[in-house]
C-alpha cells in the first residue's frame, strides 16, 4: 500500500471513529484487526472483539469528542499515526474528566518533553496523595466495585506461588448495582 493510500484509509477510519459509526469502522478492517488504545493500555485482538470494545467505548461516553492536532494524520506505506485529544463528561456528576496514564511514549501535546514530564509528575504527585487512597485488605468472599470512569486503581505485588483467582465483570447501562435489603 502506498503512503497516500494508507493516509486515505486512516482518514476514513478517523472520520468513522469520530462519528461513532462502528459499522463504518469495521468495514475498513480485516478479521485479524488489532485495536490498540495506548491511553488505556488496551490491546484488543480480532475484528469481533474490537467491534464490541469500540461500541462499548461509544456507549459509555456518548458525548466523547476528539480534537486532532493541526498536523493531522501522518502516514507511511504500512502505518499511520494520529494524535487526538479525547474529551468527555462523567454522565453522573457532569464533571469533565482527565485520563492520566504513564505509558511508554506518552506525553502532553503542545509541550516539550521536559515540560510534559514535569507537569505529569506534578499531576501524579497530587492524585497519589494518601488522602485520596483506599487500600482493600482482601478476605474470602469479598467483592469490590468501583466506577472505572473516575477511579485510578492498581494492585501491589503478590506471592506468585499463592492462589489468586480473579473474575472481572463489567456493568452495562445506567443502573447502579445494588445489594438486596438485609432481612
Amino acid at each position: 500500500m502506498t503512503a497516500e493510500a494508507t493516509l486515505e484509509l486512516a482518514r476514513r477510519y478517523r472520520d468513522a471513529f469520530f462519528a461513532q459509526d462502528v459499522d463504518a469502522i469495521m468495514s475498513l478492517v480485516t478479521p485479524d484487526f488489532v485495536f490498540e488504545n495506548v491511553t488505556a493500555g488496551e490491546r484488543i485482538i480480532g475484528a469481533d472483539a474490537a467491534r464490541r470494545h469500540i461500541a462499548t467505548i461509544h456507549a459509555r461516553w456518548p458525548d466523547l469528542r476528539f480534537e486532532e492536532r493541526r498536523e493531522g494524520i501522518m502516514a507511511g506505506e504500512s502505518h499511520a499515526v494520529a494524535e487526538w485529544t479525547a474529551q468527555a463528561t462523567h454522565p453522573d456528576t457532569g464533571r469533565r474528566m482527565l485520563y492520566l496514564g504513564r505509558r511508554r511514549n506518552a506525553y502532553l501535546a503542545g509541550l516539550g518533553l521536559a515540560e510534559s514530564e514535569a507537569l505529569l509528575n506534578e499531576l501524579w504527585a497530587f492524585v497519589d496523595r494518601s488522602e485520596f487512597a483506599w487500600e482493600h485488605v482482601w478476605r474470602v468472599g469479598d467483592l469490590v466495585l468501583w466506577d472505572n470512569r473516575c477511579t485510578m486503581h492498581r494492585r501491589d505485588a503478590f506471592d506468585p506461588n499463592g492462589r489468586r483467582i480473579m473474575h472481572r465483570t463489567q456493568v452495562k447501562g445506567e443502573r447502579r448495582p445494588a445489594s438486596p435489603p438485609l432481612a
